[in-house]
């Protein structure tokens, strides 16, 4: 599991200023995705990625950032100026509110960066969500190309930008869903926000701040998820 190779000084939701670019000349650039490469067998991806203006084309699919049973490509392209050609991507998200535990945003302005350590969340890291999967259209399981436009959810690239491999919890708690057709709570656009959510009937996989796995119900009550998700309002919430 990804847990296993956590940074020693903890993962980050948002960028630093000035460099939110991936860069491996920079160790606290990019995304928790990006940091954890070279403590995932990437190096080589890791060393590529120079920050921004880059036209490189990472056509690349990590296994340990996708769910096998979507069978997805592994990357997305991208057309426009000043970010890299393609990169790779991931099913999973990190929790924003790992990172803010007041507003739970995965960036802002202020450029906030706790660079959060597991073992120090007041809440306790075997009951504090850390990662989670990423609701996806269906329609996108084989996309390869970066869309902005709805409907669509797409899953977080790794070596582009700085928050894109985050998952802000939109929808306060409010529960996730199987992947499908329909878009999730009727949101228009999950460019930037993606929910929780999975290509499985019953439920969806999350990994605890503790490296644990918790196979988590639809039918989950949305004030434990709540509780799961915040990591620093007083609750300690068994989801077993």
């Amino acid at each position: 599991m990804i847990l296993k190779f956590l940074p020693w000084n903890g993962l980050q939701n948002v960028p630093n200023t000035p460099n939110p670019y991936a860069d491996a000349s920079d160790p606290t650039s990019g995304s928790w995705g990006f940091q954890i490469l070279p403590y995932v067998d990437q190096v080589n991806i890791y060393s590529l990625c120079v920050g921004t203006g880059t036209n490189l084309a990472l056509k690349v699919k990590i296994p340990v950032f996708n769910d096998p049973t979507r069978d997805r490509p592994g990357f997305d392209s991208y057309t426009g100026p000043g970010l890299m050609a393609a990169s790779p991507t991931t099913d999973f998200g990190l929790n924003a509110w790992i990172n803010d535990p007041v507003n739970g945003q995965a960036y802002n302005s202020g450029g906030s960066n706790r660079k959060q350590k597991p073992h120090s969340i007041s809440d306790g890291a075997s009951t504090t969500i850390m990662l989670g999967e990423i609701w996806l259209h269906l329609n996108h399981y084989q996309s390869t190309t970066l869309n902005t436009t709805a409907p669509q959810c797409q899953s977080p690239d790794i070596c582009r930008g700085g928050y894109s491999s985050t998952a802000p919890d939109e929808n306060q708690g409010n529960g996730f869903a199987q992947d499908s057709t329909t878009l999730w709570n009727g949101a228009a656009n999950y460019y930037n926000n993606h929910p929780w959510g999975s290509p499985y009937a019953e439920g969806a996989p999350f990994c605890m701040a503790d490296g644990s796995v918790r196979f988590v119900s639809y039918e989950i009550d949305h004030t434990l998820f709540k509780q799961a998700i915040r990591s620093a309002d007083g609750k300690s919430p068994n989801l077993e």
